[in-house]
């Protein structure tokens, strides 16, 4: 959903041993998704937060432990619009856990590519995500890609080169 709260378990009692809870979250199409830390009490080195946003916890946008409370963190930013959240906790000393918000923002569009002489194309929205079918006018044929999709990453480009149409 467009926002919500995510509580350690048992918050704000102690969160238990040996935990492995992930949670995930999804927004709307086009929109990024930023988590604010209200609190944040975990055994530093020993019990973590990973929060990603492609699905895999091996290269994580934040591993995050300790006490102190982290600066919120951006995610979705390549127009899959989710992220997931997964906690590990060891099996001793366990703290308060964390209390997170969560509310999707919208993501900077691509500029409108234009278009090639004697095409057109199906799809008018440049948000990250979206994408642009090209097609030649009669005679004509297209050389490149017939579908271009606005990418995230920060760049808000397309995903190819605008094509061309060539006389046949």
């Amino acid at each position: 959903g467009p926002a919500g709260i995510i509580l350690s378990p048992g918050y704000p009692e102690l969160y238990p041993n040996s935990l492995n809870c992930t949670w995930t979250v999804e927004v709307s199409h086009g929109k990024g998704v930023q988590f604010t830390f209200h609190s944040f009490h975990l055994e530093d080195h020993h019990d973590y937060l990973l929060i990603t946003e492609n699905g895999s916890f091996a290269q994580p946008l934040a591993r995050l432990t300790g006490s102190e409370r982290p600066a919120p963190v951006n995610a979705g930013l390549y127009g899959n619009f989710k992220a997931q959240l997964r906690f590990i906790s060891d099996f001793s000393i366990s703290l308060r856990g964390f209390n997170i918000s969560f509310s999707e923002y919208n993501l900077e569009p691509c500029q409108d590519p234009g278009t090639p002489q004697f095409s057109w194309h199906t799809g008018s929205r440049f948000g990250i995500g979206d994408s642009l079918l090209f097609y030649c006018n009669k005679g004509y044929r297209l050389q490149g890609a017939k579908e271009i999709v606005c990418l995230g990453g920060g760049r808000h480009m397309w995903s190819a080169p605008l094509p061309r149409c060539v006389g046949t």
